[in-house]
């Protein structure tokens, strides 16, 4: 789990079509690059328009968040 510009980098992730269409549901904007291994979420704000970036403990969180809901089986 990485930062990369204005999104949060999961490697390395093999996801199936059902976790892609999952990703692309909870998490708008995400990309998939399946030849790099890899997938870019939005950082997450505190709101969607206008919000701050999270920081901190509120980043690891929204990240374990990510992981249960995409990564887990």
């Amino acid at each position: 789990v990485a930062l990369q510009g204005n999104f949060i980098k999961f490697a390395p992730a093999k996801l199936p079509e059902s976790k892609v269409m999952r990703l692309n549901r909870m998490y708008p904007g995400s990309q998939v690059k399946p030849a790099l291994d890899f997938i870019l979420v939005p950082k997450p704000k505190t709101s969607r328009v206008g919000g701050r970036d999270l920081a901190d403990a509120e980043v690891l969180q929204w990240a374990q968040g990510v992981i249960d809901a995409i990564f887990a089986d």
